[in-house]
């Protein structure tokens, strides 16, 4: 399966709620888990996002529902990114002219 990573930001809202976060995050995995989504690792970080989210998917679609779910809570904000493994770069490049 495709893997993807998501960078979150917490709105406002989800500030102001953050000690809910753990529930939450809990409760996402279990929810992309019944979508057919894999999430391997969630990341508390520093910078521009609060947190990073790698995970597998069947495909672009699927990865973009889990962020359009995940978004409509309005505890984060998403920007989901699809990402390349140093094999599957190696025969994108592979295939250049």
């Amino acid at each position: 399966m495709p893997t993807y990573i998501c960078l979150m930001s917490f709105t406002s809202d989800g500030i102001k709620s953050i000690k809910d976060h753990p529930k939450r995050r809990d409760e996402a995995r279990k929810a992309a888990e019944g979508m057919g989504l894999k999430v391997h690792h969630t990341y508390l970080t520093l910078g521009p996002h609060d947190l990073t989210v790698i995970l597998e998917a069947r495909n672009d679609e699927a990865a973009a529902t889990f962020a359009l779910a995940s978004s409509m809570r309005g505890k984060i904000s998403t920007l989901t990114m699809r990402a390349f493994d140093e094999g599957d770069a190696d025969k994108l490049i592979g295939v250049l002219p």
